[in-house]
């Protein structure tokens, strides 16, 4: 009996020392896994992206080329990501507004990567100063071009999808950025009483109206965002430094420094209200 005893108290600990090793071991590979996940090499990428082409080539469905797209994604491979997107949309059969939107995400850090190398080159010290012209010239140029590459994408979804509310928004926001006003004015009137986005919409058009010249309507939207946004938020920091702006150009300068200071208190960190506070204390 007592050698039994002795051999079950062993087998016992020797099973819960294999549990314990087999808690561990599981523990380590999802560190492991984890880790590969969130930090992959361009050789990981590399081989994960000729695994996936072997699997596409046994199944070609669509999930297959979806995950193969956020692969070259993930690798900045951005045209092999957006061909993959287009192929995945085919192999549905129907449109996609999620891999429609993938698409664009890719094209937005393509045009990202060429301004960033771009803003790079031109950034260097040795340059002369034809040169350094030039590359700026190429930052603006790239710019330009994909806010246009932008609108066309965002106006033909808001067009197939008119309920994606989202999207409007994002595509008022570009148009006035590109100064295209009365487009932006279109949909922004059309989201003014979306429940999560009116006060957002109400902002860009008191901006749109300020671009305008139209100070009052300008005013009257910054109104509705401070009225509807108590707490100081971004949106609402937004909305007081441009009402700020506004009376400063209609010449209220007593209301455009109580604006100011209204947000200096609160975040001096925030554009350029402690240079416009401290100068006006200073010249006080």
């Amino acid at each position: 009996f007592y050698i039994s005893q002795v051999v079950l108290e062993q087998g016992l600990q020797s099973s819960h020392h294999s549990c314990s090793n087999l808690i561990r071991d599981k523990e380590e590979m999802a560190r492991l896994e984890h880790a590969g996940h969130s930090i992959r090499t361009a050789e990981g990428l590399a081989k994960l992206i000729e695994g996936k082409l072997a699997e596409v080539e046994e199944t070609d469905v669509a999930d297959k080329r979806r995950e193969l797209a956020e692969l070259y994604l993930e690798a900045k491979q951005f045209d092999e990501a957006i061909e993959q997107f287009t192929i995945a949309i085919d192999r549905l059969g129907v449109s996609d507004p999620a891999l429609e939107q993938q698409i664009i995400k890719a094209s937005i850090s393509k045009f990202d990567l060429r301004i960033s190398e771009a803003e790079k080159a031109a950034a260097d010290p040795d340059l002369d100063s034809e040169a350094r012209r030039q590359l700026e010239g190429q930052v603006r140029a790239i710019k330009a071009e994909k806010l246009d590459v932008l609108l066309d994408s965002l106006r033909d979804r808001v067009k197939r999808y008119p309920n994606q509310n989202e999207d409007r928004m994002e595509l008022a926001r570009l148009l006035l950025e590109a100064d295209e006003l009365d487009e932006a004015v279109t949909h922004l009137q059309r989201l003014a009483a979306h429940p999560k986005l009116g006060l957002q919409a109400s902002l860009y058009l008191g901006q749109c109206f300020a671009k305008k010249g139209v100070f009052d309507l300008a005013e009257e939207q910054f109104h509705k965002v401070l009225d509807g946004q108590k707490n100081m938020t971004n949106l609402r920091k937004e909305a007081v430094y441009d009402l700020g702006m506004l009376h400063r150009k209609l010449g209220n300068m007593d209301q455009a420094m109580a604006a100011f200071k209204s947000i200096y208190v609160a975040d001096s960190s925030y554009r350029d209200v402690s240079e416009i506070v401290e100068s006006s204390t200073a010249a006080g």
